[in-house]
């Protein structure tokens, strides 16, 4: 019999955010068993939670992965953490959602393994997410205790090899992965339903040109609708908190709509000087607070409810991505102006609604405002006002997103095909893989977009507009 009902699992090294993430665990599931599984090389002196290390696995060869990271050190997690419903995760990941024990009661069936989308391909055999898993301990136990070592012989990512093991060799279905990937794991969305806030996307450009590239429906299910997270949200989103930074100061309100970058721009504002980030997420009422404590670490609180501030509260509020989603846009910047202080300031973004012209065509997003309703909305509240435009297209060339589509799935199939006849990817790695990186470096910095704001001129055809909205006393 389990001593607790809900369990964190977290395995990998010890990352620079994992003091935070387990801080933010321990308010949020304060009755959760949790657990990190790492490596005896790494430093845990820091760390406040239970701790088991093994040790660190030899890298397979020729071919690399974190396969056997995973298996070895998700195992040993297993052993250790004492509860009946199960969430394994990274040590490199927030999951900011407070009901996600909740959601997967209430959605996931107690024989499946509740999963993200995001990694997760129903048209690639196998490809099953491996950020996170949420399910009974049994379950897991039967999915990760009868993998088998990756010997690295032959190159086949994490999520395809665990995934097929599981299926093929522990539930031993052979059907078709599309017929079977609904059998066995539960999909939910990684944005809205799990909240997943990911490091290597704010330390590496790689991460956020890859996650760049992917374009998410997410369900917005207070209000009943859906929107289209733009495929170059995250680098957008730092160039606004950067340049939201001179602006920002003392008290803050920080109201972002969704992708979840709170701990990162809610550090970096705290980095700059300001005293507290209160957040809000996808018009939730309830807060949660940010601040430096006396040993210089970030505590975290969630203690208010949004309906409960008081007027002249803020000396900032930043709201991106949030006022083309609400209702009421007018009655969403009045309530903002009472929460500011006497010269406070409000700096808003919300993505144009029709551009003069699109990075693709065939692919306008019509959930933004125009500049015209944009300023009327604001200069009724706000008569001060500063405008700026971020990522102008006005000179970029098109491109044709039916035709980029059709490439897309002619390069689907040709890999599928040489995938077969290259198994081990010597040819691909020796004649190929070069040109192949090239091509795409090359495709990015062509299609890159400064984001950089700039005050806005009539020319201008930006993605997004930001306004900095200036309260007199």
């Amino acid at each position: 019999m389990s001593d607790y009902r809900y369990g964190i699992l977290l395995q990998g090294r010890v990352s620079e955010w994992l003091k935070d993430i387990i801080s933010e665990y321990k308010v949020n599931f304060p009755y959760a068993h949790i657990v990190l599984s790492t490596w005896n090389t790494e430093n845990v002196d820091d760390i406040d939670c239970e701790i088991i290390q093994s040790e660190l696995p030899t890298q397979t060869q020729p071919h690399k992965n974190t396969t056997n990271h995973q298996i070895i050190g998700i195992n040993a997690g297993l052993k250790k953490i004492n509860s009946e419903i199960v969430l394994r995760c990274r040590t490199d990941q927030f999951i900011h959602n407070k009901k996600i024990f909740e959601l997967y009661e209430d959605y996931c069936s107690p024989e499946k393994i509740m999963v993200p989308d995001v990694g997760t391909i129903i048209d690639d055999d196998y490809r099953l997410s491996d950020f996170c898993q949420i399910a009974k301990k049994e379950v897991l136990e039967k999915f990760w205790n009868n993998i088998p070592l990756y010997d690295g012989k032959h190159a086949v990512s994490p999520e395809i090899y665990l995934a097929k093991n599981y299926v093929v060799n522990v539930m031993n279905d052979y059907n078709p992965w599309k017929q079977v990937i609904k059998k066995y794991f539960h999909i939910m969305k990684y944005h809205s339903d799990f909240q997943i806030e990911f490091e290597k996307l704010d330390l590496h450009e790689k991460y956020s040109r890859y996650y760049d590239q992917i374009k998410h429906v997410e369900q917005i299910k207070k209000n009943d609708r859906e929107f289209i997270i733009r495929s170059h949200f995250f680098q957008s989103q730092k160039s606004r908190i950067e340049f939201s930074q001179k602006y920002s100061n003392g008290k803050v309100l920080f109201s972002s709509y969704g992708v979840n970058m709170q701990y990162v721009c809610s550090k970096q504002l705290l980095d700059s000087g300001c005293n507290e980030i209160w957040h809000r997420n996808n018009f939730e009422d309830d807060l949660c607070l940010r601040k430096i404590n006396s040993k210089d670490n970030i505590e975290y609180e969630s203690k208010m409810n949004i309906n409960d501030v008081n007027e002249n509260n803020f000396d900032s509020i930043l709201s991106f991505e949030e006022i083309q989603f609400h209702k009421d846009p007018n009655s969403l910047i009045r309530k903002y102006e009472k929460m500011l202080k006497s010269n406070g300031v409000l700096i808003l973004s919300t993505n144009n609604k029709i551009p003069n012209k699109t990075i693709k065509k065939n692919d306008i997003e019509n959930t933004g405002l125009s500049k015209m309703e944009l300023i009327k909305i604001i200069e009724s509240v706000f008569p001060v006002l500063e405008k700026f435009s971020q990522g102008d297209i006005s000179k970029m060339e098109l491109v044709d997103s039916s035709f980029e589509r059709g490439f897309y799935n002619l390069k689907k199939m040709g890999k599928k095909v040489f995938d077969k006849l290259d198994r081990k990817t010597v040819f691909y790695k020796s004649y190929l893989q070069s040109s192949a990186l090239k091509s795409r470096e090359k495709k990015y910095e062509k299609m890159r977009i400064d984001f950089k704001p700039i005050p806005l001129e009539n020319e201008h055809n930006p993605l997004y507009f930001l306004m900095i909205c200036k309260k007199i006393s």
